[in-house]
């Protein structure tokens, strides 16, 4: 299936620490398609979803990581000025 295809978009930030054999450490999350280019411009910032979560079932802690992985991605992604398609061959 193609990118313009799919209704979500999966965002992820996972930092392996070699040196030290820890833990990997995993920041992800699902977007709707139509919201990607607002969210990478630092527009959206999915606050509807959280009020959700803060909604429902779901506990405090939760709500707490989902919204620090979506602050956390949008700042990556700010701070080393990517954008789609955007990859490091290093």
């Amino acid at each position: 299936m193609k990118l313009n295809e799919q209704q979500e978009v999966a965002f992820e930030k996972k930092v392996t620490n070699y040196l030290e054999n820890a833990e990997d450490v995993e920041s992800h999350f699902t977007i709707k398609r139509k919201y990607v280019k607002d969210f990478i411009d630092g527009k959206y910032s999915m606050e509807k979803n959280i009020r959700k979560m803060r909604e429902s079932a779901k506990s405090e802690e939760e709500t707490k990581e989902y919204e620090a992985s979506i602050k956390e991605i949008q700042t990556m992604i700010k701070e080393e000025g990517l954008s789609p398609g955007t990859e490091d061959n290093s």
